[in-house]
């Protein structure tokens, strides 16, 4: 590379720019869930804030770009992700704007969704929610652990959020968003940060041991294998033993984030052998990871997310199929 080309590119890092990853996959839906079969899947939303300021680090948006991003959203979900029935999300600020959400959904012709949110400790606002649809029934949602306490500060910012279900399987789904890895890195925080992180992996898995029910884990774990000390968490889970979804994909379809234009697995759905024994196959979508720049100068309009979509298709239970699902 020629001096005025590396002048070219320091002066573009110092300003703050956000560079394009090579090769990018294109843009890719899930495919569509035949009748009898029912799609869950989990999506990280990218900073789903409203127009108040209610923590800390909350970063308000305007009227305006709250209506964009709300529609781009609810399109995304509808089209991009054929609107599962499940629907794990990341990063909403609270159950209003999730309701909002669904609201938009069903207005564009999509399915009536039922939203669960509860509101956690995180200081920028953003917190763990669900999407369900028929013939999903959720006997309840609860937050877990959302009294546990490290160095004096809440475990999980994000507390776990339970979803018991009813239907089509009594199965319970824990929905995540782990501690990111921020500071693994820092001489001064990476002790700190590397304990927080095995702490939470290690009460999840002591918990879903315990538990009576099959479990699946499902979200943003922000732990990707073969990543050195970024693996940790996911290796804890791994151990109980629970299966990963992405074992079902090709090695070069195993992704779901870019970092520094490296592909990685962060978001995963885990589940012991009595849920893999349903499991039809596993999709993923394309079309936001890797595309920052393009995120960051939409605001989120387009793409949506910084995250692809990860989801399991299962099958219906026998008696379930004489009724079968109609998708829009």
């Amino acid at each position: 590379m020629r001096p005025s080309r590396w002048l070219a590119l320091l002066l573009l890092l110092a300003s703050g720019a956000v560079l394009p990853c090579p090769s990018l996959a294109p843009a890719r839906p899930l495919p569509p869930v035949p009748e009898m079969e029912w799609l869950l899947a989990t999506q990280n939303l990218w900073r789903l804030r409203d127009t108040r300021r209610d923590a800390r680090y909350d970063d308000p948006v305007s009227p305006s770009l709250l209506d964009d991003r709300l529609q781009a959203q609810a399109d995304y979900i509808r089209t991009h992700l054929g609107s599962p029935h499940l629907l794990a999300v990341q990063e909403v600020e609270n159950r209003a704007l999730l309701t909002q959400l669904a609201g938009r959904i069903a207005a564009a012709g999509g399915p009536a969704y039922r939203a669960y949110l509860l509101e956690g400790n995180d200081p920028s606002g953003i917190d763990v929610g669900v999407l369900v649809r028929d013939p999903v029934q959720v006997a309840s949602a609860a937050p877990l652990f959302a009294d546990r306490r490290f160095m004096g500060a809440p475990l999980f910012s994000r507390p776990p959020l339970l979803v018991e279900l009813d239907a089509p399987y009594p199965w319970s789904v824990v929905v995540l968003h782990l501690r990111s890895g921020r500071g693994l890195h820092d001489s001064d925080r990476q002790k700190n940060v590397r304990d927080k992180r095995a702490r939470q992996a290690q009460v999840l898995l002591d918990w879903a041991r315990a538990h009576d029910r099959p479990v699946i884990l499902v979200g943003d774990l922000n732990s990707a294998p073969d990543a050195g000390v970024y693996s940790q968490p996911l290796s804890y889970l791994l151990d109980m033993p629970l299966q990963s979804a992405w074992q079902a994909l090709p090695p070069e379809e195993r992704y779901s984030y870019s970092y520094r234009c490296q592909p990685q697995a962060i978001d995963h759905i885990l589940y012991p052998a009595v849920v893999a024994r349903q499991v039809q196959r596993v999709v993923v979508s394309r079309g936001n990871a890797g595309r920052h720049g393009r995120l960051r100068d939409s605001e989120g309009r387009s793409p949506v997310s910084d995250h692809d979509a990860l989801g399991v298709v299962f099958r219906l239970p026998r008696q379930q199929r004489k009724v079968g699902i109609k998708e829009e």
